[in-house]
């Protein structure tokens, strides 16, 4: 009785809670079940979730690394450090709404198992996206209907009070509250030294075990440490994370000497830029794969010289 009690309390909660991601402009049940697929699918090149690397060839290197199109052609033309600073801008900036359209960062599997094809895309409003299974297809049509009113709103007050005014107190906060969740996912989960595993070596404890933690300074104390304590996230997401940091110290004083826990000192700021400029693309989507670079790909004037 007392578990069809708690279960029932959890629905409630759920549904409660349900003006809150409108009002971030997401979409509640659609994010939970994605975020759900994140935790279960940590760093899986397939069936991962969230910042799920590219290919060489989807970032349009050819079969011998020539430059053919797409970022390849953009990072040659724009150099290391502006598309350094490219990269960030997509990610903090317009990196979020492109991932809950289905444009950037999903995995490679609709929800039967299958890969997509060439063109499809799972956004996170459409009840009939190939992300979500069927039997949750009312709570994803419950979480756009919101999301909708909620925009319809903010075009309301706009239109009454200003958009600028709309801007200073809903957007610019909107976009700075997105681009912290969407640094965390991207440094938590990303580095040149943290393997990415396809589906013949994927395992849950692998892809958990390929969190890393990270200090943020000032930003720990107002985040409630989930860069800095986020192996233990991964590991244990349901617990509370005001106990956070004595499960990161026993995990740590557990993992460590086996060379299993992942800590990386580097400022955020320094560790964001850096991986801006390393994390590019993957080789394949077999195996262990770890993160390449297009600065360490020939640049096509460099191949013409030398054929000369």
């Amino acid at each position: 009785m007392w578990s069809w009690c708690i279960l029932f309390l959890s629905d409630i909660q759920r549904y409660c809670g349900l003006h809150h991601p409108p009002g971030s402009a997401c979409a509640l049940f659609a994010w939970q079940y994605t975020h759900a697929k994140h935790h279960r699918r940590t760093n899986n090149l397939v069936d991962g979730e969230s910042h799920v690397p590219s290919t060489g060839k989807e970032n349009g290197l050819g079969d011998n690394n020539e430059r053919l199109s797409f970022y390849a052609v953009w990072h040659e033309a724009m150099g290391d450090g502006a598309f350094a600073v490219w990269q960030i801008f997509t990610h903090l900036v317009i990196g979020w709404p492109l991932y809950l359209l289905g444009f950037a960062s999903t995995g490679r599997l609709a929800n039967d198992g299958s890969f997509l094809e060439d063109g499809e895309f799972m956004d996170h409003f459409r009840p009939g996206s190939k992300m979500f299974p069927a039997k949750i297809s009312g709570k994803i049509t419950l979480s756009t209907v919101t999301l909708l009113a909620t925009l319809a709103g903010l075009v309301k007050l706009s239109v009454d009070y200003g958009f600028l005014t709309v801007f200073l107190w809903y957007t610019a906060p909107y976009m700075w509250v997105n681009a912290w969740l969407v640094l965390y996912t991207w440094l938590q989960h990303n580095d040149p030294s943290v393997p990415q595993y396809g589906a013949d070596e994927w395992t849950w404890v692998k892809g958990a075990l390929s969190t890393i933690d990270r200090p943020y300074g000032i930003f720990d104390f107002f985040h409630h440490k989930i860069g800095s304590t986020h192996v233990a996230h991964h590991l244990f997401h349901e617990m509370p994370f005001y106990r956070a940091d004595e499960a990161t110290a026993a995990i740590k004083a557990y993992l460590e000497p086996m060379g299993l826990y992942n800590y990386d000192p580097t400022p955020w700021y320094m560790a964001m830029w850096r991986i801006a400029k390393t994390c590019h693309y993957v080789e394949g989507i077999e195996g262990i794969q770890y993160y390449r670079s297009l600065e360490d790909i020939p640049r096509s004037s460099e191949i013409k010289k030398k054929v000369t």
